[in-house]
């Protein structure tokens, strides 16, 4: 189909938009790429964001695709629109690497939470941007 190099280091985690053609990918450098699908179904850079601290162990999209997670190897979770990959929140709590965020499947928007789970042992479990 198509190939696309976007990352220097291997890549450690990716979703994918369907509906937008549209996906994420994160490495062990300090970079978010964000790529689409042409109609000729070429793999094209769309956007890169640099982030502050290098490693990405996971990334994930809310299914509503309004909402994007980033589990980092500096203790933080980073939520993003999906959008325009505009930073919305860095989440401190656990006390090294998380290695992997999950969004609930969820249709009604009150009971749409988020859970992560690091290197610390502990797992823990967010409301993100609800709805009421």
């Amino acid at each position: 189909m198509s190939r696309l190099t976007c990352h220097q280091e291997p890549i450690m985690a990716l979703d994918f938009d369907s509906e937008k053609a549209k996906g994420v990918s994160g490495s062990s450098e300090k970079m978010l790429c964000i790529w689409s699908q042409s109609e000729q179904q070429n793999l094209e850079i769309q956007q890169t964001y640099q982030l502050t601290n290098p490693g990405i162990a996971d990334v994930t999209l809310r299914p509503d695709k309004k909402i994007l997670a980033t589990a980092g190897w500096d203790y933080r979770i980073r939520i993003f629109g999906w959008k325009k990959l505009k930073p919305l929140a860095v989440l401190d709590y656990h006390t090294a690497a998380v290695h992997c965020v999950a969004f609930s499947d969820h249709s009604h928007p009150s009971q749409r939470l988020m859970a992560a789970a690091s290197k610390d042992y502990r797992i823990s479990v967010w409301a993100i941007y609800n709805q009421t």
